[in-house]
């Protein structure tokens, strides 16, 4: 074995551990590995949330629930395939501010590339995330990542 490797030590529990909404923990247990999984709602877990989308999406397209007094720190829109209607826009928000989270002048759908901002905005109650797509379009796909900070 090479110098670099080593192995890690996978603790051994008797009660399995409990994962956040759609999340996965491998853990050790007295029959070897195991894992813990949930599939819920899609509520943020510390770390954020992760959706795909396409131009054949329903806008707007429910990212997850804010948590409350957690600050949504940096958003992510990530354009794989362009969309063709040089007109549209993409937002991220809520009901109450389409754009609150994201701005539609902070990326371009017609263009691949991928566009972040730091909002850092702080929901004081639990608000349902949108990302929210405006045009008519036969093409287009992409990613959105909402973090926590």
């Amino acid at each position: 074995m090479p110098k670099f490797m080593r192995s890690i030590q996978i603790p051994v529990v008797s009660n399995p551990p409990v994962p956040v909404s759609d999340q996965v923990i491998i853990y050790g247990s007295d029959s070897g590995l195991n894992q813990a999984t949930t599939a819920g709602d899609k509520n943020f877990d510390l770390a954020g949330s992760v959706v795909e989308f396409s131009f054949a999406d329903v806008s707007p397209i429910f990212i997850g629930k804010s948590q409350l007094n957690l600050s949504i720190g940096e958003v992510i829109i990530e354009i794989l395939t362009p969309f063709n209607n040089i007109a549209t826009t993409i937002t991220v928000g809520d009901s109450g501010d389409n754009s609150r989270l994201f701005t539609s002048d902070g990326n371009d759908p017609s263009d691949v590339g991928k566009y972040s901002c730091d909002s850092d905005y702080v929901y004081s109650t639990e608000e349902d995330i949108y990302l929210y797509i405006d045009g008519v379009n036969t093409s287009g796909s992409g990613v959105v990542r909402v973090y926590f900070n």
